[in-house]
């Protein structure tokens, strides 16, 4: 199976690419959401069900060393009920939808703990098609590139 490089450059591909964004505009789509949904999926990726830590660990890291906590500490319990590779985590549309689900609940339980100090605070929730597909498209590239990608030396030792 492919590293984390690997997947994270396959994803900057596919949101970096013409094609997707331009069929999109075809269909009155917003190729800026779904190019955000792409870039999102390098944090938001199947492999936050891993022990040990990923690339976007190591991307949050990189950037504001303090966040890396913030971001371990908000995926634990996700690690620790989703086994690793798991269908329910990497198949396409349902793992997505599971991770949007954790990231609505965590924002719902802050939300509720916000409610209880302040009256005043309160989060807006809002569904995007193009986001979710974006989000999905780099999920699905993921899962291919898991299965038809056997040994990390097909595409680099890292």
């Amino acid at each position: 199976m492919p590293s984390g490089k690997v997947h994270a450059a396959m994803t900057f591909s596919v949101a970096t690419g013409v094609l997707a964004p331009y069929a999109i505009v075809q269909l009155n789509g917003n190729p800026y959401l779904y190019v955000a949904g792409n870039l999102v999926g390098l944090l938001v990726t199947p492999d936050l069900d891993l022990n040990n830590d990923n690339y976007s660990h190591y991307l949050i890291r990189k950037i504001f060393y303090p966040a890396y906590w913030i971001w371990k500490i908000i995926w634990k319990p996700y690690n620790l009920l989703i086994p690793h590779r798991s269908p329910i985590s990497h198949f396409p549309l349902l793992g997505t939808l599971l991770r949007i689900g954790y990231v609505f609940l965590l924002l719902n339980l802050f939300n509720l703990l916000f409610s209880l100090v302040s009256d005043t605070v309160s989060f807006v929730w809002v569904w995007d098609t193009w986001f979710f597909l974006g989000l999905a498209h780099v999920d699905t590239i993921h899962f291919l590139a898991d299965n038809l990608i056997k040994s990390k030396e097909q595409f680099g030792n890292e």
